[in-house]
Order: structure tokens, then sequence, then C-alpha cells
């Protein structure tokens, strides 16, 4: 396959830094000049989210994740953005911290034991972590999905809500109405999925909404709202029309960030755990890295000495390399008069995306690509060549606003599990092998050593299995 591939009648996807970026050869940019600049992702003003977006939104007001039009979100971000200031996000850390102490927990066997755990399913145990993380940041309270069995029958929800989204995304046309059709053609099809993506999304309501209640109390009664990211967004007002957020619109804005902010950690956690456990010398090296650098596990926050754990982050940018969170192309529909992506007119009303997954196994830019190599960030020249073609988080104006709190909050975890203990692949054979590749999976599939993920917009993946012990001197 070449870098440009028909995907559908009018979508293109692209597999290039360039398609990306819009850093195209200058006599492409020639050709093209008079339809403006060639990137997808930047400040490009002639593509926008379309009706895919659309059709994934069941909020009746638009968030800054599926707002169509580049005013809305530039001014929505602005707002949003106050939730995830320095100070807002150091507000926010002991709940960050009391959600990685339960994880820990539930990981690690008794305090004491010296023998190793029962095997633990990574992608199930980081799902509830990171819903109790989210949840606990957005509307002030914890699913306690880690510690509660019975709170966990809202995951299957949760899942169905991805699967919808990525349905959605792929085919738009039928999650939609129109004046010709009333009916979403959609829900009715896949009505178990529809109807169980509702239930989430009425259950996210039902906690957004207490909270809303909760901090219009307390601003009627002239009571602290506190300095977290919530409150931060909600006081926030525009300096040049002096507006804030309504609560539908704040509605919107932490649904958005309850959703997206899980599924981003889940598979964050889940990769990183698969390729550290898989890698005998990046797990080496990446340990005695956290147990040199703090001293005791009250050490670890936010702050210089997570930053100065430069090979642990190298394992979470490789991680997040081989294994983006986004699986769905992140399609953007071409507005009036078309556009054009290096070299390719892209008419009116069609969509292109560039292909994450595809992209970040590029050999252009990233040589041995489905190899985890976390040299590969620390060599400057390398660095540079591999982040240019690096977007786990999309790019330019409409990335992920929170990408700076996903990447601590992984960070901050992985660095507590690493200084309490170890972990390895499970002892079961059986067990071991989730995840993996296999020749009879087909096509794409067979490697071993790569962490299978599935497409429902955002990962899915099953496993790994691994083992936690605590180590003896800490």
């Amino acid at each position: 396959m070449g870098p440009v591939v028909r995907y559908g009648p009018n979508r293109l996807l692209f597999n290039s830094r360039e398609s990306l970026e819009g850093e195209c050869p200058k006599q492409v940019l020639q050709s093209i000049a008079d339809f403006g600049s060639p990137e997808i992702y930047g400040h490009h003003r002639n593509f926008f989210k379309g009706r895919a977006y659309d059709a994934m939104r069941i909020q009746p007001v638009p968030s800054v994740f599926n707002a169509a039009s580049n005013e809305l979100h530039s001014q929505r971000r602005k707002i949003v953005a106050q939730g995830f200031s320095d100070q807002a996000v150091k507000a926010s850390e002991p709940k960050i911290l009391k959600q990685i102490d339960a994880y820990r927990r539930v990981l690690f066997p008794d305090e004491g034991e010296s023998s190793w755990s029962e095997p633990r399913e990574l992608t199930s145990w980081s799902a509830f972590f990171a819903i109790d993380l989210i949840a606990d940041l957005a509307v002030g309270r914890s699913t306690e999905m880690l510690t509660s069995p019975e709170n966990r029958v809202f995951n299957p929800a949760r899942k169905a809500n991805f699967k919808r989204m990525g349905l959605a995304m792929q085919w738009p046309e039928v999650f939609l109405s129109n004046t010709f059709r009333s009916l979403k053609i959609g829900e009715i099809v896949y009505r178990s999925v529809a109807e169980a993506g509702k239930q989430w999304h009425a259950l996210l309501n039902s906690w957004i909404a207490t909270r809303i209640a909760e901090l219009r109390e307390d601003e009627k009664e002239s009571r602290s709202q506190g300095e977290d990211m919530v409150s931060a967004v909600m006081r926030y007002r525009d300096p040049e029309t002096g507006e804030n957020l309504n609560d539908a619109d704040l509605t919107a804005e932490l649904t958005t960030l309850l959703i997206a902010g899980s599924g981003t950690i889940t598979t964050g956690m889940t990769s990183l755990f698969w390729y550290l456990s898989r890698s005998p010398e990046a797990y080496g090296k990446a340990s005695a890295e956290v147990r040199r650098m703090f001293r005791s596990s009250n050490e670890i926050r936010i702050g210089t000495q997570l930053s100065s754990c430069e090979y642990l982050r190298a394992c979470l940018s490789e991680s997040m390399r081989v294994s983006p969170a986004p699986t769905t192309p992140l399609y953007r529909e071409a507005g009036k008069g078309g556009a054009t992506v290096c070299g390719t007119f892209i008419p009116e009303g069609s969509e292109v995306a560039t292909t994450i997954y595809a992209l970040h196994h590029n050999e252009l830019y990233h040589p041995d690509s489905f190899q985890f190599d976390p040299n590969r960030w620390l060599d400057k020249e390398a660095a540079a060549k591999t982040k240019s073609a690096w977007a786990p988080f999309s790019h330019g104006p409409r990335n992920c606003i929170g990408l700076n709190l996903a990447v601590n909050e992984v960070l901050l975890a992985m660095a507590t599990i690493l200084w309490h203990g170890d972990f390895r692949i499970a002892g079961d054979e059986k067990l071991a092998t989730v995840g993996e590749g296999r020749n009879d999976f087909g096509p794409g599939r067979r490697r071993e050593s790569e962490f299978q993920m599935f497409d429902t917009f955002g990962a899915s993946t099953d496993g790994p299995y691994l083992q936690f012990r605590i180590r003896a001197a800490n």
C-alpha cells in the first residue's frame, strides 16, 4: 500500500508526517497554492469535524471534542483549558495519588507477603483504575470499581459506548436522522450497543448533574469551591465576552472528559505493562531509575523528579507509538471549494484522515517500527525523527487537551508500581499468551510480540496477564 488509500467512496486515508503537519515539498506546495495549506490537522480553515462527529454525539450540545465549528472549538478550548492549568492539576493531585494507591493495592499481594500474586488481567484492572480516577477528578466521586465488584456492572456499558462511537465514525449516515429519514438506522441494527451506550451516558449525566448542583449551590452561598479541575472551568469567564459555560455546555464537556480520559489512561497503562513485561532490559532500566530517583513512595509526585525519569518516559512514549489509543481514523471533512492534502485534491464534503497506527509504523520515520525500543527516544537525532511522526493524542489545535495530565497520570502510576515491587508474565502458559498475535489471526496479527488492539474508536484489548510481588527492600 502507498501513502494514500481510498477507504470509502468519499474517504481517503493518509500515512505520512506531511499530511499530519502540512510540510510538503516545495514543488507540491507551489502546485496547490490555490487551495491553501495542505495539512489535515493544523490551522487549516477548510477542514472541520463533520458528520461523523455529529453521529457520535449523544449530548444535545457539542463539546470541545465534537464541535464542528473551529471558532466554537477555540472558544470552548480556552475555557476547558483552565481545568488543566498547573494550579488546577496540582489541586487535583491528592485525588490522583489516592486512586493510584488503590490501584497499587489491588495489584500487589497483601503487605508482608513475599510470594507472587495470582495472575491479574491488566486491561480490566487498568480500566477500573481509569474510571475511578477520572470520575473522581470530573464529578468529585469515585466509581470504586477497583474495590467494589458490584460497581463493575457499569463497565460493559462503558465499553459498548466506545463500540457505538467507532461504528458512528465509520458509518455516520446510519446514526444520523435527516429531513427524509427520522429513524437512526444504526440504533436499530446495532440496538444492544446503542442502548448500552445510552445507558452509560445516562449514568454519566446523573453524576454530572449532582456535581453541577453542588457547585452551583456553593456559588450561590459564596462557599469556596476549591481549585480542582471542574471548579476552575466553572468559574472561568471569557475576558472579552464575560461568558462562561451554562449547565448544558458543562455537561457536554464533563461527558467528554469522562469518556476520553478513561480510554486514554486504560490503553496507556495496559500497553506499557505489556511491553515492559516482555522487555527485560527496558524493565530493568525503568525500575532501577525509579528506585534510584525516589527514596520513598511519598516522593512520587508530579514535578521535577518525575520529569527526570527520562527512561520511564521513553518507555511510555514508545508504548504509545506501537500501541496508540486512537485506533479509529480521526476524519476531517473538506469545506466549501474543497482542499488539498499533499498534492491530492479533496472535494467539498469528502473526508480525510491520517491513520495514527499506520503512521506510527511507517518505516520512513520509525525504523524497525514493530520493535519496542525506548532508546529511539534517548538519541537526539533519532528522537526528533520519531517524534515528528508521533501523534497518540492527535495533532494541531484540536489535539487532546488533557495530554499532559494523561501522561503524568500514567507515569505516576507506573513509577509507584515499580517502586513498590515487581511484575512478570503470568506463569500459566495459556494466560501468558493472551494479547499476543498468532498465525491463525490472519494478516497483520501474526506478530507474537505485538500487543493486539481492536478498533472500537479507542483501542479494545485483552490482557496482559501479569503477576505482582512486593520487593523486599523498600
